[in-house]
């Protein structure tokens, strides 16, 4: 066997207080990772993506929305990984990390920038590693984004030359699309939070409140039951899917405030440990219109079709055809909506260390459902034209059939006073 596919790091010689996985976990990580380095005939790749850095090292901050500060780290084909980024990011970072060669950088960060620092490092420990030519993968392909700015990028491949950048996508979405049994406890954990949280709102929210304030009673409450950070969060207040309500701002909270009558949607998650949860739910107050009794219903029907259908060993449109076909028995009574559910949009999605990975619940992706494959379920369709009704649940697929990872919405429109 080839020594890309050993899967052996360098043993750290101490052990990290507050590592998030053992050291086991990430050298699983390696050996995939380096399977398909191997198969694609890559020497090394460069992680400079928060989710893809967090993914190699188990090292996070609370810096990266600040770009200004880039980090990377370098897998290479043979030898340790090495962890790089600004130079006091490091200090304590033993504490956290299995990554043992951990190199900082310095440098005028206001008049050149510290891009062209940490360029010139990975050029430098590139020649290190004693890779001159050939293939390197980096994140510039499909759903990915470099962490580096466009100038920054195109000196690193002016540096490695004639070493190529490749595209490292395929290999990141197909490496973290199946979840290992810690990764799924940890979304069990964000999902048991996000669904305590949604009770806490549902006890809660009082009229004359704005989606703002509900928002952030969301945010608070994950916190108090354990999140590391909320993540999307939006909450959206109308009179029930009519055509003419064009305040609602799908992703957003606004000042609109909760009357009587009126229905909430909401869309939430947070992290535990960098895992997503993603679940979304839909209460009402007073008297709501029958048609948003309607289309909440319709969308639970969907729901409950597209769980009976998860079986592992079937591709992941057997989901979408199931939803499909139980919306349009009861929209065809119903009269909810024109436009029906899109095929090449996402009615479901996989999560994990970003909001949305592979695989996508619709007709064209054609994954195959395997035990630890985690997604969610979210048919969308428009009501009347051009509202939007949230119904979403997140699972993981077992030996049989799935776990459902969130809290089961009501079947029925929940009225919460």
């Amino acid at each position: 066997m080839s020594p890309a596919l050993t899967g052996a790091t360098k043993a750290a010689t101490d052990v990290p207080a507050f590592a998030e996985f053992p050291k086991e976990e990430f050298e699983a990580r390696y050996w995939r990772l380096r399977i398909e380095m191997e198969r694609h005939g890559l020497a090394a790749i460069i992680a400079t993506s928060e989710p893809n850095f967090r993914y190699l090292s188990g090292a996070h901050n609370q810096r990266w929305p600040n770009v200004l500060r880039p980090h990377a780290v370098l897998l290479p084909l043979v030898d340790e990984p090495t962890l790089i980024q600004p130079g006091t990011d490091n200090w304590g970072l033993t504490s956290v990390t299995w990554i043992r060669d951990l190199r900082g950088f310095g440098g005028n960060r206001i008049q050149d920038g510290y891009g062209a620092h940490i360029v010139a490092m990975i050029a430098e420990i590139v020649a290190e590693k004693g890779i001159r030519r050939g293939r390197i993968g980096i994140e510039r392909g499909w759903q990915m984004r470099a962490g580096l700015s466009i100038d920054d990028f195109q000196e690193l491949e002016r540096r490695l030359a004639p070493i190529t950048l490749v595209d490292s996508a395929p290999i990141w979405w197909d490496v973290r699309m199946i979840k290992s049994p810690l990764k799924i406890d940890c979304i069990r954990e964000a999902g048991r939070i996000t669904s305590a949280a949604y009770r806490d709102v549902r006890r809660d929210v009082a009229l004359g409140m704005t989606e703002k304030q509900v928002e952030q009673m969301m945010c608070a409450s994950s916190m108090k039951h354990g999140a590391e950070r909320p993540t999307y969060t939006p909450v959206n207040i109308h009179a029930g899917h009519w055509p003419k309500e064009g305040h609602i701002v799908f992703g957003f909270s606004t000042y609109r405030r909760l009357e009587n009558d009126m229905v909430i949607d909401m869309d939430g998650g947070c992290t535990y440990k960098g895992y997503w949860s993603d679940f979304s739910r839909t209460f009402a107050v007073g008297k709501p219109p029958e048609l948003a009794r309607t289309a909440y219903r319709v969308a639970q029907e969907s729901i409950e079709a597209g769980l009976a259908a998860v079986r592992p060993g079937r591709p992941i449109t057997d989901v979408y055809q199931a939803m499909v076909k139980a919306f349009n028995a009861s929209n065809t009574a119903a009269k909810v909506s024109e436009t029906g559910m899109s095929e090449s949009g996402i009615n479901g999605h996989g999560l994990g260390l970003a909001a949305t990975e592979r695989p996508y619940v619709n007709g064209q992706d054609q994954t195959i459902m395997s035990k630890e494959l985690y997604f969610t379920i979210d048919p969308i369709f428009t009501v009347e034209g051009n509202a939007m009704m949230l119904g979403e649940e997140m699972l993981v697929v077992t030996d049989d059939g799935y776990e459902l990872l969130s809290e089961r919405a009501d079947l029925e429109l929940p009225i919460l006073f």
